[in-house]
């Protein structure tokens, strides 16, 4: 369908409808590409820092991170290793891989650390409360029957 477009026709329209919009833009007074470039280049260079150049920083920040977390936090674990394991031998094979492009095949013939790695993953969804978006993300074949 792509192929079909004219690209030409379209690019025409374009330019007419937008070629001669005259619109002042100004931010912060600046009104040329180079001042308003610096200007947004002051203004998030003040607000984040880079990591690996600012050691105090960086370590200020972990250090107030894993006072927030307490031991008892981390001591109750709701999935052990033979849940991960008891969940993925419940998976069947053959099945088409999702979002991520990961089947049952990638998970039973990996290293038994991604087993534990999952483990870890579950309990700090259960811990945290707090379920990564992509989780929610699916996807739907509709298969038309005869």
């Amino acid at each position: 369908m792509y192929l079909k477009k004219n690209k030409n026709k379209f690019w025409r329209k374009w330019h007419a409808k937008f070629h001669d919009c005259d619109f002042d833009v100004s931010i912060n007074n600046c009104v040329d590409d180079y001042g308003i470039a610096n200007t947004f280049r002051k203004q998030f260079s003040s607000v984040y820092f880079d990591s690996y150049m600012d050691d105090f920083e960086f370590t200020r920040c972990l250090q107030r991170l894993q006072s927030s977390i307490s031991a008892s936090d981390c001591q109750y674990d709701a999935f052990d290793v033979s849940d991960i394991e008891r969940g993925i031998s419940a998976l069947k094979f053959g099945r088409s891989a999702g979002l991520d492009c990961l089947t049952k095949e990638h998970i039973v013939y990996a290293h038994q650390a991604a087993v534990c790695h999952t483990k870890t993953l579950f309990n700090a969804v259960v811990s945290h409360g707090f379920v990564p978006d992509v989780f929610d993300n699916g996807v739907t074949v509709p298969v038309l029957k005869d």
